[in-house]
């Protein structure tokens, strides 16, 4: 169980550890950012999933970091990646802000990029749907 610091506002803050993504220094410790106490167990649950993720699912997010890669950091030479999970040497990840329990599992991963930028990939449903600088987490219908 994850033990959670809360802000005024209600939002908790906790940390835990990754089982595959990492810090830009090698480190698996992650932030985990909830809306308020009443997402403690979905919490867990979320955090169950972003460890237990598949080598597919993986592949997938890796898929999605490329494309946005390529498209919105031109000022990034991106070199060749022998496999789709190389592009993880080029960015590294610090938190998890987990979503709203109406979409199931759905959470965001946050790290930034050797291309100088934040960035987010976002899960929803289980999917990964987005990855990019420019999403709005609030927007999430």
């Amino acid at each position: 169980m994850i033990k959670f610091r809360y802000a005024p506002d209600g939002i908790g803050e906790g940390s835990f550890k990754s089982s595959y993504f990492r810090d830009d220094m090698g480190g698996n410790e992650f932030t985990v950012y909830i809306k308020d106490k009443s997402f403690l167990n979905y919490a867990e649950e979320c955090i169950q999933h972003f460890n237990a993720l598949s080598e597919s699912a993986i592949n997938d997010i890796c898929q999605k970091i490329i494309a946005y890669v390529k498209q919105d950091c031109e000022d990034f030479d991106l070199p060749e990646l022998e496999k789709t999970t190389d592009i993880l040497n080029y960015c590294g990840f610090g938190s998890l802000e987990i979503g709203y329990p109406k979409h199931r599992i759905s959470y965001v991963i946050q790290g930034e990029g050797d291309w100088g930028e934040y960035f987010e990939v976002i899960i929803k449903d289980s999917i990964p749907v987005y990855a990019g600088a420019e999403y709005s987490y609030e927007d999430w219908s």
